[in-house]
């Protein structure tokens, strides 16, 4: 069995990513913060090389270059602005390539535990159509699939509370078996990044380069400043 997990991304342009973070972040930290969780996940899904799941990662705009992704990644730029249409096209064209199995994660859910992602393999050798990770906002932060199914990426509202919700009904109306995995958070708002602050204080190991970020003077003053203000 081939299987490709393709993690998916934007180049971390200031202005362009994780702008639901400001307040109480800056839209530099936020585009640093986002690039520190992006290479996290590199290094985190690195270990599913040694199960045989080849890395992929497709990346917005074509023409940007990013350093450091470790070299046992595959790039994949794509043209495309659309979300939808840049993880239909990464599917597509990895199932070209004649695999078996494709999973895309993305990069918010930074703390994901990585046997999440790897059951999603197994999940989908025994059969099942479609694997669906669920985020605590209303989306998801995984989908595993054995062949190509357009449907998913062109009739549902991205970045809103729904998209879990209508990717599952979209399965399920077209016939397809569908697990789903368990539920976790991405990094998309303010408390959220509360959240993620708070886990990686207790963290050791977890996302080396975004508790180290998160942990400078101006970054931890901003997150205090925000959380009182808002009575967290």
């Amino acid at each position: 069995m081939k299987r490709a997990l393709i993690i998916i991304g934007k180049f971390p342009e200031c202005g362009r990513v994780k702008t639901r973070l400001c307040p109480p972040l800056t839209l530099e930290s936020a585009a640093g913060l986002y690039r520190c969780m992006l290479y996290d996940r590199f290094e985190q899904v690195k270990a599913l090389r040694d199960l045989g799941i080849d890395l992929i990662f497709a990346f917005t705009p074509s023409t940007a270059v990013f350093e450091e992704v470790p070299s046992c990644f595959n790039l994949s730029p794509q043209d495309e602005e659309d979300l939808g249409q840049v993880m239909a096209n990464a599917f597509k064209e990895t199932f070209r390539k004649g695999y078996d199995s494709v999973s895309l994660v993305d990069s918010d859910s930074i703390t994901l535990p990585t046997e999440y992602i790897a059951n999603c393999f197994n999940f989908l050798l025994d059969k099942t159509d479609i694997v669906i990770g669920p985020c605590l906002d209303g989306g998801w932060y995984l989908l595993g699939m054995r062949e190509f199914q357009p449907n998913f990426f062109f009739s549902i509202p991205w970045s809103s509370s729904s998209v879990f919700s209508m990717t599952v009904q979209t399965a399920r109306k077209h016939g397809l078996s569908v697990y789903i995995l368990p539920i976790w958070y991405d990094v998309d708002s303010p408390s959220a990044l509360l959240m993620l602050s708070k886990e990686l204080a207790r963290e050791q190991i977890l996302a080396k380069r975004t508790k180290s970020f998160l942990l400078r003077p101006e970054i931890a003053s901003a997150l205090a400043s925000w959380q009182q203000s808002s009575c967290i």
